[in-house]
């Protein structure tokens, strides 16, 4: 068997962010009830939303504008913080026009 060697591909932090939205999306109250989780997984997404990569960047501006509809949908209390989070991702990488569309 091979050894981790601690990094990981394109693909797996791809979906790893979508899995952690995933979780999150189906089960807000388990998550919400647990305010530094819901704050580490927008951290992850923020991150993730200013990579290097342009595919990464990508996924995750989908997952966190999905994170946000299902939010304001149901009315879980982090949605004002996620748009907030949008917003602040947006004006801060105007030039990015792939992310901008």
């Amino acid at each position: 068997m091979a050894e981790y060697d601690g990094t990981n591909t394109l693909e797996e932090r791809c979906l790893a962010v979508v899995f952690l939205v995933d979780i999150w999306v189906t089960k807000p109250d388990f998550i919400d009830g647990r305010n530094e989780m819901a704050s580490n997984i927008l951290t992850i997404l923020k991150r993730s939303c200013r990579d290097k990569d342009k595919l990464l960047r990508i996924v995750s501006y989908e997952q966190i504008f999905r994170t946000f509809s299902v939010f304001a949908q149901l009315k879980i209390s982090h949605a004002p913080v996620i748009y907030k989070s949008i917003a602040f991702l947006l004006v801060e990488y105007h030039m990015d026009i792939e992310a901008r569309e």
